[in-house]
């Protein structure tokens, strides 16, 4: 994209309005177009652009109506979500819009959004004139999870190893303090399989590969249904889970990439090993 002055008349067919707030409006063909500043500097008493992104109106104007219902939508997901993973609502369970909308006081339309949102987690199947209901993973799907996850854990360390700050680290090792520092009886199950999942986000941020962290964002409430409600986590995860993951950190922050990628492949191997042991859903789904 060519560099952009404010101040000059035109650029080729667009016209240059006033920068709102970080913000640039052109006029291209009589279409308004509004433009986030993501970089600049001021030469000569004139910002220059370095980076446009192209947004609609609605998406920096939160008066407007269509942004709080999508704010409402997140949080009518984060809520399904809960308690589909933690199994208060069970594998092949109806999902009726209308009921699920009185229940949290919200019209159907969050509701709507948010069970499409969880059918592209995996969590919710969606049939036309069925309506939804909760997803029951057969093996065929956990091999088929655990297969995406070994490449996408493994890209996720290699990127981890090379982009990761110090700041991310930090980030990742206060994922273990606050497990060490929670008391036995707070490390339940629900709890742990939580942490294991903050962890392992931790590691795909410090990655900086916005691609693969929105590949792991699709995978990641499938991995965590497994970790709560079929304990894919080691019995004896009060005392094992801490150190496995610590060294993993350790690794990372070394930069030590050929020996964390040993470490995540025997890792996702172990929880994989014990997920396919374990049925979900229907007896008959499990194979």
């Amino acid at each position: 994209m060519p560099l952009l002055a404010c101040g000059t008349s035109s650029i080729g067919e667009g016209t240059i309005l006033p920068v709102d707030g970080g913000r640039l409006t052109l006029n291209v063909g009589g279409t308004l177009r509004w433009y986030e500043i993501a970089s600049g500097l001021y030469i000569g008493g004139k910002l220059t652009v370095w980076k446009l992104q192209e947004e609609t109106m609605a998406e920096w104007l939160p008066e407007l109506g269509p942004a709080r219902r999508r704010v409402l939508a997140d949080e009518v997901t984060d809520d399904l979500r809960r308690v589909i993973v933690s199994g208060e609502i069970q594998a092949g369970e109806r999902l009726r819009e209308g009921e699920l909308a009185a229940q949290m006081n919200v019209s159907r339309g969050p509701v709507h959004e948010a069970l499409l949102r969880l059918e592209q987690e995996g969590l919710v199947v969606l049939e036309r004139h069925r309506g939804a209901h909760v997803a029951i993973l057969s093996l065929e799907d956990r091999e088929h999870i655990y297969s995406v996850r070994r490449a996408l854990d493994q890209v996720a360390v290699e990127y981890a190893c090379r982009n990761g700050t110090d700041e991310d680290f930090d980030r990742t090792a206060a994922v273990l303090r606050d497990f060490t520092r929670a008391s036995k009886s707070a490390r339940t199950p629900a709890a742990a399989a939580e942490w294991d999942i903050r962890f392992h986000d931790s590691i795909y941020l410090a990655a900086h590969n916005e691609p693969l962290y929105r590949a792991w964002e699709v995978l990641r409430s499938q991995i965590h249904i497994f970790l709560t409600t079929r304990m894919a986590l080691r019995p004896d995860y009060n005392e094992s889970w801490e150190p496995d993951h610590r060294r993993l950190l350790e690794l990372v922050r070394q930069r030590n990439t050929n020996e964390g990628l040993k470490l995540i492949r025997a890792h996702v191997q172990a929880g994989y090993e014990r997920i396919i042991t374990e049925p979900y859903g229907d007896d008959d789904s499990a194979g």
